[in-house]
């Protein structure tokens, strides 16, 4: 008989008692699993008493000893009476309940696994079941895990990779097995007393209690995890365990497959050789985000791996499992694939030079050859590229993609197309024969033009590729999307050469870069089409691949387009990191032609996000860079102005933008180059909206009908960006009280943009927001609150709803509701709103401050004069705080401010805020509904006064001959008539 657990017991006191400390075995009373616990009181009773009689037996098999605990069970030194052996025996935990389903797929994959026969997959030979839990027995392994035989001592790259490729044949088996392992880490993979490794644990650490909840959603909400956690830690702080090798699809509640076990296969792999697992973070939280963004830390320094290893690597840990590897087997081939070892073997590298040297010598020696041999075929180079098969294919596409105007944008594009590419194969003929038979280059500078060209060769491949596949949407860009000579003719300026990005000198590293452009080039052509959000997850992954190759001039375009993606995405904050990156790293390559467009792009982006200091201070260094580089971009005079131009009219300084853009348009009036065109049609965009929005509406309408001009010129009728143009107009004359000018500008606006993107476009919002304005001042309130609605719909979906450009059409949606009553409606709208470019874009905005203006004005019209006056006296002080030159937005705080002391019984509060606002007042004829503003609210308060009543009917009469000089109707003029007559001074005298 088996001794009791109470004998046991009083054994464990009585040697407690003799003692005075507590046994360790006692413990496992309270905390151990019933088959664990039993497990320990037959060792308990092994060493307490001579007498015990059997020991714990599960199935056929005698427990001698417990090895240890994991997520999934409880791993015994067991003994085969029947075959005589020792063996391992794994019980699966039951900690949490399985479910009858759980419980049979557990058997099925353990029975299919004892059924696999592999050398590098753990043999096993029983599974069985023991009060209901499922038991394992498999061989004892007694050479120790991946991670204690990496961690014993420095080993060679070769030593390491030889005992991880074979736990990788081990998966790669078990998968043409249908067997998924779903917990591949160092642990799972023992080694045998020879030095071979075995996974084990295949498909057993699946949690199917909640196989919907994802591993972060369950730390969030409970602070205990059904995974084990390893408290190891790193130079880069605390590591998880197992969740640590869990591809981002695990982490998010997912199933895992296949492709999930090549990830945690990367994982392991690359914290074996490089000291550290690829993803950072401190909480699963963390480490759920990066692998999810795909954000793989850089190699460490001190750690030789090389570059094809890596590549490999990042490929199997992308977020998207249909980015990795197509299986373990083409993983393990690019592990093993090294480009340089056959030239190493053969030492052909020395044969390879001498075989260039002698083809240079004969070609020198033979002109008739020089011409033929080295620098013939390269027509060819654009099979498939730009031939008259895609050529005849895009032509019907574009026809067929929906779009009204398909047929005339492709007889736009098509001749664009052809001078592209002869550009292109003249250049790089030109650039041969310059060295190979003119023998008037270096190689050193053949190479710098060979990867300029190959880099025009794939924007030609990438834009052709999306012209091939277009929607109307493409169709529409597609004149923006065809890349112009420009960038071919660059790459035989010398400038251009000796300031782009030199070719790196490893081969290996130059196919990754050539591979890079490629996929840059694929990037750049979905920003042209305007694929936002495709080019943006395109462009994250892009940077990725190009820290694995570390080639810094490319890492630094890369970055560049993410920058790019991630402005056009409405996400400039992020924009503003990125591309610091990508300045840094194009000075890091010495590449200063893309460190000028990286800052260029910097300081936008800072604009937006009024960081304007610091835009400041990054635009005068690029400016400087413009001025020094021998070849500089084309239009580089022109890009300065216009940069300095968004700083000015970001920080709300109007006429030193208007300068700035004034300037540009100068520079480039009248140059040929296509590129200096568009940014001439872009200066007078930009100028024509500041005048627009500075209260200058009559001085930008002609700006707005050249610019208009200009853009059709370049583009076509139909292009998003003509329409953007219409819509701009059709806000002008808002301004400027033309209603039926206003309408219709902007329904040709929507009826371009509805027909070339579609009726959901987000791009609808802004004309669809001044289409609710103007219906709004027709008294048309429903169907200025259709308008607006869909325009907000479609701004949250596409920027979010916590964008601060939200703010102009929530402030129309409050006016309409104000129209229509709904006075607190109107308020939440507003206070959402002003928080939103408060959080945004920060206090002292130009646009932050236009919202206090606004939240003052419906607080009034609600009935809160307190609230109000508060809020036109914050919108006073900021205005002389940050735009002390902008006096007319300090006449419409002080003219609220006088409203609301006439509502509160405060006549002389009104006359002295209406006394100050007059000096500030001009004689044009777009202030005349001001002065009106302000000479019925001083005419009021001095009659509340009982003072001047001559003055005051004066001062009436002056407002209401400025109401009609700025045709003001309805309410407002009667009300200064029916004051009038009341006074006994009629409107005529």
């Amino acid at each position: 008989m088996a001794i009791s657990e109470t004998r046991v017991d009083e054994a464990l006191e009585a040697a407690t008692a003799e003692t005075g400390v507590a046994h360790p075995l006692a413990a496992l009373r309270e905390t151990a699993d019933p088959l664990d616990r039993r497990a320990a009181l037959a060792r308990v009773q092994r060493g307490l008493f001579a007498a015990a009689e059997e020991s714990l037996r599960i199935g056929r098999f005698v427990v001698i000893e417990r090895l240890g605990a994991g997520a999934s069970g409880v791993v015994y030194a067991a003994y085969d009476p029947q075959l005589d052996r020792k063996v391992a025996l794994k019980l699966l935990r039951n900690d949490v309940e399985l479910g009858d389903e759980a419980h049979a797929r557990l058997q099925r994959e353990a029975q299919a696994l004892a059924k696999l026969a592999h050398p590098h997959v753990v043999a096993v030979h029983d599974v069985g079941d023991v009060d209901g839990r499922v038991f394992i027995a498999m061989e004892l392994l007694p050479g120790g895990t991946l991670r204690q035989f990496v961690e014993a001592e420095p080993r060679p790259l070769a030593e390491v990779m030889a005992v991880y490729l074979q736990a990788g044949e081990g998966l790669a088996a078990a998968h043409a097995a249908g067997l998924v392992h779903r917990d591949f880490k160092p642990d799972n993979a023992l080694l045998d007393a020879r030095g071979q490794v075995r996974v084990v644990d295949f498909g057993l650490a699946r949690d199917e209690g909640h196989p919907s909840r994802s591993m972060v959603e369950l730390v969030v909400t409970a602070e205990r995890l059904p995974v084990e956690l390893n408290t190891q830690l790193t130079q880069t702080g605390a590591v998880l365990g197992t969740p640590a090798y869990m591809a981002p699809e695990q982490l998010a509640g997912r199933p895992a497959d296949a492709l999930s076990d090549q990830f945690a296969f990367c994982v392991a792999l690359h914290e074996a050789l490089h000291g550290e697992r690829p993803f950072a973070g401190e909480t699963l939280h963390a480490l759920a985000e990066a692998t999810q963004q795909g954000t793989v830390r850089p190699a460490p320094p001190g750690r030789s791996v090389p570059a094809w290893i890596r590549r490999a690597l990042l490929v199997g840990l992308r977020p998207r499992p249909s980015d990795r590897h197509p299986d373990m087997h083409a993983l393990l081939k690019a592990l093993r694939h090294d480009p340089g070892a056959h030239w190493r073997r053969r030492g052909l590298v020395a044969g390879g030079l001498l075989a260039v040297v002698g083809l240079t010598w004969v070609a020198a020696d033979r002109p008739e050859l020089a011409a033929a041999a080295p620098c013939s075929g390269l027509q060819g180079q654009l099979d498939g590229v730009w031939d008259e098969a895609r050529r005849t294919t895009i032509a019907a596409g574009m026809v067929a993609s929906g779009h009204p105007n398909g047929a005339a944008i492709w007889e736009r594009v098509e001749p664009r197309l052809d001078e592209y590419a002869s550009a292109w194969v003249s250049a790089r003929r030109d650039a041969c024969e310059a060295t190979e038979v003119r023998r008037e280059q270096s190689a050193d500078l053949l190479d710098r033009r060979v990867l300029c060209l190959d880099r025009a060769h794939a924007v030609l491949r990438a834009a052709v590729d999306r012209l091939e596949h277009a929607d109307r949407q493409t169709v529409a860009r597609a004149t923006e999307l065809v890349p112009g000579r420009e960038l071919v003719d660059e790459c035989g300026a010398m400038g251009v050469l000796d300031e782009g990005d030199p070719p790196p000198p490893d081969p290996d590293v130059r196919e990754a870069v050539h591979a890079l452009q490629d996929r840059i080039a694929v990037v750049f052509s979905l920003r042209q089409a305007g694929k936002y959000p495709t080019a943006l997850a395109d462009a994250n992954t892009l940077v990725l691949q190009a820290a694995i190759v570390d080639h810094a001039p490319t890492s630094a375009r890369a970055l560049w387009e993410l920058g790019g993606a991630l402005a056009e995405n409405r996400r400039p904050h992020e924009a503003v990191d990125v591309l610091a990156r990508a300045v840094a790293q194009a000075e890091r390559g010495r590449s200063d032609r893309t460190r000028v467009l990286a800052l260029h792009g910097l300081v936008r982006r800072l604009s937006d996000t009024a960081q304007l200091d610091e835009a400041r201070r990054v635009a005068t260094v690029a400016e400087a860079l413009y001025g020094r580089l021998a070849h500089p971009p084309a239009g580089a005079a022109v890009r300065v102005e216009s940069m300095w131009g968004h700083i000015e009219w970001s920080a709300g300084h109007y006429d030193a933008a208007l300068e700035r853009f004034a300037r540009a348009m100068a520079l480039a009036e009248g140059d040929p180059d296509p590129v200096v065109q568009m940014f001439y049609a872009d200066a007078i965009v930009d100028m024509g909206a500041v005048m627009t929005q500075a209260g200058r509406a009559r001085e930008a309408l002609p700006l707005l009908q050249r610019g208009l001009a200009t853009w059709t010129a370049q583009m076509g009728p139909d292009h998003p960006e003509v329409a953007s143009i219409h819509s701009n107009l059709g806000s002008m004359y808002l301004r400027l009280d033309r209603d039926d000018d206003a309408a219709r500008e902007l329904l040709r606006s929507l009826e371009i943009r509805e027909q070339t993107l579609g009726v959901d476009h987000d791009s609808l919002a802004p004309t669809l927001s001044n289409l609710g304005a103007l219906a709004q001042r027709g008294g048309r309130f429903a169907e200025s609150l259709a308008y607006l609605e869909r325009s907000l719909v479609l701004m949250e979906r596409s920027l979010g709803e916590s964008s601060p450009e939200l703010a102009g059409p929530l402030h129309n949606l409050a006016l309409v509701h104000l129209h229509l009553e709904r006075p607190e409606q109107a308020l939440a709208l507003v206070r959402r709103a002003l928080k939103l470019r408060r959080d945004g874009l920060g206090p002292a905005h130009a646009r932050t401050i236009d919202s206090m203006y606004q939240l003052g004005y419906v607080e009034k019209q609600a009935g809160h004069p307190g609230a109000a006056r508060e809020a036109f006296a914050e919108h006073l002080r900021l205005i002389q705080a940050h735009r002390p030159e902008d006096e007319e937005s300090q006449v419409y705080s002080l003219v609220g401010l006088a409203d609301v002391a006439l509502l509160e019984g405060r006549p002389a509060q009104a006359q002295a805020a209406m006394e100050r606002a007059q000096p500030l007042l001009g004689d044009a004829p777009e202030q005349a509904q001001l002065r009106m503003a302000v000479g019925f609210n001083l005419a009021r308060a001095l009659d509340a006064r009982g003072r001047e009543p001559a003055r005051a009917k004066a001062l009436a009469q002056a407002a209401l001959a400025d109401a009609d000089t700025g045709h003001v109707q309805g309410e407002q003029r009667e009300l200064i008539v029916r004051w009038l007559a009341e006074r006994g001074a009629p409107a005529g005298e």
